[in-house]
């Protein structure tokens, strides 16, 4: 009765007939207007809930660490300093595994700082990660983005990106820790031009593929963003490196986002996601009939680097769409979907959450999310959920509004759906279709220079958040 109750303070009286008995959904929006910089990740445990990452900005920065119960609430939430966290997991052996950002002494302003917490986010251990700069000197801020489990070994791969005050051109990194938090090896990945990674995820033969972007001068004087993906071998030896662009495209920015695949498909195939401004709904024979930005889905074959099934996603009530996180579920079932659809004007960006399925139409559902407010709203760090209660999906969202308008305010909340995409509140249905999109790729030379680890101290500090429901009501079918 507790989830049918939590319908009815939402106003979704609708949805009766659309959750079957028992199902937990939840859209909970946590902190205070100046409590929070944002949530920057969340995933699933297989202790029922979730673990989500973030940062706190009230005299200073820290990451915030949150275990979140089924149903939406947190258990715990735990401040670490000097630090921003930027992605969260949970390891095989229990407790959990953070990566982030932490202030450091020269020649690094920030590095990557890397830690082992226990089940009530205790500190076991940190590491900071030393990674330089292409010609070998140390970079002046080095950032961690990304850490994943590596489901062959218990371990840890992180990566990020270098900055150089003498340049604006970003570098990206990757490393390979061990299920203590020791460090096997770190690389900078020196390319051509410049590049930055937005995701990574382990491959299904061992080693570790980053999808980003690169931005080269095709002509003198003319600079372009490509899509770009990296693997690397197990030991950090380079096994292909890729920049695509989609022929059916005028030139501007492309970039991969994410790529994930289902825990239980046994190909070396993965989906990614990312944006592809200026798309052409036409075959390129024909004139563009150009579209701002389309959310790009294709299958990586993740053995040669080769994209296939390629699609160009967009709404059709707004001129912008972007790609920014995908989950699997098997080829055959559905590809969950989330981004952005926006239009011109300023807080116009609404969170979308797309599932497609193969076939003729290939979009299932597609619903934004937001607290209604009509403003800024992003929708990151998708991810499956499975319990006993049913299965769906689960994200973070990050909107920001003004009240006044002079007044900068932003939420953030944690999303869970049913198989549908919904959440009981705070969604509506949008359309959004698909054209075919035709990538080519061309190889990328890139040079790898190793890294070092070295102790970085953090400990934890209790928090208390301020939680409050999204009471707007929801769509129906």
């Amino acid at each position: 009765m507790s989830s049918i109750k939590t319908l009815l303070l939402a106003g979704c009286l609708a949805l009766f007939a659309l959750f079957p008995a028992g199902a937990q959904t939840f859209h909970e929006l946590y902190g205070h207007t100046y409590q929070f910089g944002e949530l920057t990740s969340v995933a699933s445990t297989s202790l029922p809930g979730a673990i989500a990452s973030g940062s706190f900005n009230v005299g200073g920065t820290q990451g915030v660490l949150l275990k979140i119960l089924p149903t939406g609430k947190p258990a715990w939430v735990r401040a670490y300093g000097p630090t921003e966290l930027s992605a969260a997991r949970e390891t095989p052996a229990g407790g959990f595994a953070w990566i982030g950002t932490g202030e450091s002494v020269q020649p690094q302003g920030f590095t990557p700082v890397v830690a082992g917490v226990d089940l009530m986010g205790m500190v076991l251990w940190s590491r900071a990660i030393r990674v330089a700069l292409p010609d070998g000197s140390p970079a002046d801020h080095a950032y961690g983005r990304f850490l994943e489990i590596d489901p062959k070994d218990g371990g840890y791969w992180v990566g990020g990106e270098l900055w150089s005050r003498t340049a604006d051109d970003p570098q990206p990194w990757l490393g390979k820790l061990d299920s203590a938090g020791n460090l096997m090896w770190a690389k900078t990945l020196a390319v051509s031009g410049n590049a930055r990674f937005f995701s990574i995820f382990p491959a299904f033969d061992g080693g570790i593929i980053g999808v980003g972007q690169r931005w080269a001068q095709d002509d003198p004087g003319r600079n372009h963003a490509a899509m770009l993906a990296i693997k690397l071998g197990p030991g950090g030896d380079l096994v292909w490196g890729s920049n695509y662009r989609v022929q059916n495209a005028e030139i501007g920015e492309q970039r991969l986002s994410d790529l994930d695949r289902d825990p239980r498909y046994t190909r070396a195939e993965s989906v990614v996601v990312g944006t592809v401004a200026a798309f052409c709904k036409s075959v390129p024979s024909l004139p563009c009939d150009p579209v701002e930005s389309v959310a790009f889905v294709a299958i990586l074959d993740e053995t040669t680097g080769k994209l296939s099934q390629a699609r160009g996603l967009f709404s059709t009530s707004r001129p912008k769409t972007f790609g920014e996180t995908v989950v699997m579920d098997l080829p055959g079932e559905t590809t969950a979907v989330g981004g952005e659809i926006a239009g011109n004007e300023p807080g116009s960006r609404q969170g979308l959450l797309a599932l497609l399925t193969p076939g003729a139409s290939f979009v299932r559902t597609a619903m934004t999310h937001g607290a209604g407010r009509g403003f800024d709203v992003d929708v990151r760090s998708l991810d499956r959920w499975q319990d006993a209660t049913g299965s769906g999906y689960l994200f973070a969202t990050n909107e920001s509004f003004a009240e006044p308008r002079t007044v900068p305010t932003l939420l953030r909340s944690l999303v869970r759906t049913d198989r549908d995409g919904r959440s009981g509140s705070c969604e509506q249905c949008t359309e959004v279709k698909t054209f075919e999109a035709w990538p080519y790729d061309s190889e990328v030379q890139l040079e790898l220079i190793s890294g070092r680890a070295e102790p970085f101290a953090v400990e934890a500090v209790p928090v208390e958040l301020v939680d409050k429901p999204c009471t707007e009501p929801c769509s129906g079918p």
